[in-house]
């Protein structure tokens, strides 16, 4: 019987990670050593690991993750507003989708 879960990501850039999973997600970050931390918001749980080899950003970086996590949320609306609110950077495909929302309704980044 599978009484819990937990993920855990490899990150090449613990750092850049610490910002994103804080930052980004709004999640809270607890036990960071230098070699990782764990972050938490609501029911998400995420253990990043240091020591990832860097992969080069281009068209097929996310094909080589070992993970996929999809954030399931019971209000899209609510939950995008609190990472675009005045504490989170809010990355330009997102502002560009809250101006697309804005403008005729559609949903989602």
């Amino acid at each position: 019987m599978i009484t819990g879960y937990r993920f855990t990501v490899f990150a090449s850039d613990l750092a850049r990670s610490s910002d994103f999973y804080e930052n980004r997600l709004g999640c809270v970050l607890s036990d960071v050593t230098e070699l990782g931390f764990t972050a938490t918001r609501d029911q998400l749980v995420v253990t990043v690991e240091g020591g990832a080899k860097q992969r080069k950003l281009g068209k097929t970086w996310l094909a080589e993750a070992g993970l996929y996590i999809t954030i399931v949320v019971d209000d899209f609306d609510a939950t995008f507003a609190d990472l675009t609110d005045a504490r989170c950077a809010v990355p330009r495909r997102c502002q560009r989708a809250a101006e697309r929302q804005a403008r005729d309704g559609s949903r989602g980044p």
